[in-house]
Parts: structure tokens; C-alpha cells; sequence
């Protein structure tokens, strides 16, 4: 389960209320968190310290202990309102992550996209995977 391998000490028995407020309390903030998709909604709350609701607090509590949280903010929208949400964010400390494919590994179905797209996220919050390859520039021709 995902929650083993970012909080071992969780054992696959735990009842989810309990999984859920040990991520969102003090003692027991996962090494990082990712929320995908990230709505506006969800934004605006780390940029205005609103906490409505488990993610929020979960999200506050990563923030709060230094570990990365990263936001897949799913509207293109870039209105100021919109842009001065991320950047609140990310001055919290937020680590907004656009979903962008990258074309330039070129791609032979959409599940590379998106395992691309993921093994990117997992890199970010610390997690080396073998699936991830560094852009070295192109090929030699």
C-alpha cells in the first residue's frame, strides 16, 4: 500500500481514521505528500492558512515539518488570481507541479506520459526510481 512506503511504521491492518490522523497530526507527517489533481479550491487554502478539511491539515502538517508538498494544479487558467494562488503557495513552501508531458522523451503510448509525469513527482519528493531518466539533451545524430 502507498502508505507503507512513504510511513512504514503503518502497519496495512491500521483502520483508515487512524492512518488519517496520523498524517495529519504532528507526530506522524509523512517524509512528503502529493495531492493530484489540485484544485483551486484546494490551493487557496494553503495560500490563505485555511485548513477545512484532512488534506488541508495534512498538507499544513508536511509544510509545517519541512517536507515537500507537491501540487499537480490541474486548471490552465492563468489569471492573477489564479498565478497569485501559486505563488502563495509556493512561498509557503509548495512545490507546484504542473501536469506538463514531457514530448521530448518521446513517447510510444500515453501510459509512458504518465508514468513519466509520476516518476517525475516521486523524484521531487525524494523518491529514486529506476523508471526516471534525466534529460541529457538530444541524441547524437
Amino acid at each position: 500500500m502507498v502508505h507503507d512506503q512513504f510511513h512504514p511504521n503503518l502497519s496495512r491492518h491500521t483502520p483508515l481514521l487512524r492512518l488519517i490522523v496520523c498524517i495529519t497530526g504532528d507526530s506522524g507527517a509523512a517524509p512528503g505528500m502529493m495531492i493530484l489533481p489540485c484544485s483551486i479550491k484546494t490551493i487557496s487554502s494553503f495560500a490563505n492558512s485555511y485548513t477545512d478539511n484532512l488534506i488541508d491539515g495534512a498538507a499544513g502538517v508536511s509544510l509545517k515539518e519541512g517536507h515537500p508538498l507537491v501540487l499537480e494544479v490541474r486548471k490552465s487558467t492563468y489569471h492573477p488570481r489564479h498565478l497569485r494562488l501559486r505563488s502563495e503557495a509556493f512561498k509557503a513552501g509548495a512545490i507546484i507541479f504542473p501536469p506538463v508531458p514531457e514530448f521530448y522523451i518521446r513517447p510510444g503510448s500515453v501510459e509512458d506520459l504518465v508514468d513519466n509525469t509520476m516518476t517525475r513527482i516521486l523524484v521531487r519528493l525524494g523518491s529514486e526510481n529506476d523508471l526516471y531518466h534525466e534529460w541529457q539533451g538530444r541524441p547524437a545524430k
